[in-house]
């Protein structure tokens, strides 16, 4: 039973008023999709989506005189059919028409009207194929015409119709698969897993899908979240693997002959599980064991980083075989910035800001090895002076590493020196009043007022300021000048 709130009620009485007041009796109205499958788990819902039986969103509001956005559309993000958009008591309602898809060789189908069951049968998966007929308001009825409640009921992701062909017509539903499955803890059903797994079903992924449309499964676009910022990215991650999508998604396509597999056996003294498991266990530690209260797009952040930062290790250039058989991996930080950028700029089309954030992370992730209780404050601000805002994020994803391993289970220094870290660098970030890096005492319109010139020479002696000041933050403005003539007598001696 679907309890409908007041706005909803109000909203879907909008409809059948006019309609009647037109004396319209031939149009069936109905709610499709997101809203009547959050409504079924009790959930609020703000995502409604209007289907009508035999005229298209913009015809049925130029046929009433509504005020609305008319969206084209736009294969490339998703968008098959042209869509009406109106304001309704604060909420945004989406209107279009019963459809029936014909595919081809694109994932672009040829549209045309359709019946109910013709527009369930079209969608991803049976769960987002329920409808809730509002007609009459009077009647307002559930429509279950693919088995969607009761797959809802059950917890069981199921396509409307038979797996390979859903998959092979649009192979964006496998992504959208694993997104709903992770978000509402749906087990997919086995033929599902087997067909995503099928050689022709990938091979049509790699073919028809845009690396724009991968990127917004993974990371969401607007207010929707993709699986990996999503509630539940550990799922997601253990579902692309089910679904025999990891090096697809996650895998330099062009390793120029250099890497091996994620499943690579690390043969080192302080690692007990093959890179690809110790990621995962790394990625379990960041998520469950670390509370965490930033954005999603700060939560996207973390979890890229982990799930890349030891990409190196399986480059035949980082790995160095000891006198006793075992592997070690010195510098692989270099490699897996290297080939994570690779990753998210060719092969995901990331956003710049984002990439740049995720490669600065894997680069230093290493340095928080040499964390310990006699580590100095200078270290600990050049720590938060190169990483800024992110330095939290960095000792955080740098645990979650040393704990991604049986090895440490029941070692609690590691996190002990963790929390005294982050505790010393709190306070040296109070001192400077919440500036990652330490308060200069001067800016460039001092020392021009001191007399030195402006040009390249500048930027040196902040340089040298800049140093000194990570280990003497109360640095006094006369002090910066004394280093900036130093400098200056350095750089022309007499």
């Amino acid at each position: 039973m679907i309890e409908l709130t007041f706005e909803e009620k109000q909203i879907f009485s909008i409809f059948q008023k006019t309609l009647s007041k037109f004396n319209i009796t031939k149009t069936e109205v109905r709610v499709a999709g997101g809203f009547v499958r959050d409504k079924l788990l009790g959930k609020e819902s703000s995502d409604i989506d209007i289907v009508l039986s035999d005229m298209t969103g913009q015809q049925f509001v130029t046929l009433f005189g509504w005020n609305a956005n008319i969206v084209k559309s736009n294969p490339d993000q998703s968008k098959h059919l042209e869509t009406a958009i109106v304001k309704m008591l604060g909420k945004s309602i989406d209107i279009v028409n019963l459809r029936s898809e014909n595919y081809t060789d694109s994932r672009i189908p040829q549209m045309q009207f359709g019946s109910p069951l013709q527009d369930a049968v079209r969608r991803d998966l049976t769960v987002n194929a329920i409808f809730l007929n509002i007609t009459d308001p009077g009647n307002i009825f559930i429509e279950d015409l693919v088995g969607g409640v009761e797959d809802l009921k059950n917890k069981i992701a199921k396509t409307p119709l038979d797996p390979v062909q859903t998959f092979l017509d649009d192979p964006l539903r496998i992504l959208r698969a694993v997104r709903f499955c992770a978000r509402f803890d749906l087990t997919p059903d086995p033929a599902m897993i087997k067909a995503a797994n099928l050689p022709e079903v990938q091979d049509a992924f790699k073919k028809k899908i845009s690396k724009e449309r991968i990127w917004n499964e993974l990371a969401g676009s607007g207010d929707k979240l993709g699986f990996l910022n999503s509630p539940n990215p550990l799922r997601a991650i253990e579902l692309i693997c089910e679904f025999g999508f990891r090096d697809i998604l996650f895998f330099p396509y062009d390793t120029e002959g250099l890497l091996t597999s994620f499943d690579m056996e690390q043969n080192n003294i302080h690692h007990d599980l093959t890179v690809w498991d110790h990621t995962v266990a790394a990625l379990k530690y960041l998520l469950t064991e670390i509370e965490f209260t930033g954005g999603s797009e700060e939560f996207l952040i973390r979890n890229l980083a982990l799930l890349f930062h030891d990409l190196g290790k399986l480059d035949s250039r980082y790995k160095q075989v000891k006198e006793d058989g075992t592997n070690s991996f010195h510098n692989h930080e270099v490699a897996s910035t290297y080939w994570c950028e690779q990753i998210l700029t060719k092969q995901l089309l990331a956003p710049k800001h984002i990439t740049e954030r995720v490669c600065k992370l894997i680069a230093n992730h290493c340095r928080c090895l040499m964390l310990d209780s006699d580590s100095s404050d200078k270290s600990l601000r050049r720590l938060m002076k190169d990483l800024g805002d992110d330095w939290r994020n960095l000792l955080d994803i740098s645990l979650s590493d040393a704990y991604g391993k049986n090895l440490n289970k029941n070692n609690h220094k590691i996190k002990a020196l963790f929390k005294e870290a982050k505790s010393r660098m709190d306070g040296l970030l109070t001192y400077q009043n919440n500036s990652t890096a330490p308060i200069r005492p001067m800016n460039g319109f001092d020392l021009i007022a001191a007399g030195f010139s402006p040009g390249i020479l500048m930027g040196k002696i902040f340089d040298v300021i800049d140093e000194e000041l990570l280990e003497n933050p109360e640095l006094s403005k006369e002090q910066a000048l004394d280093i900036a003539k130093k400098v200056v007598a350095n750089v022309n001696p007499i």
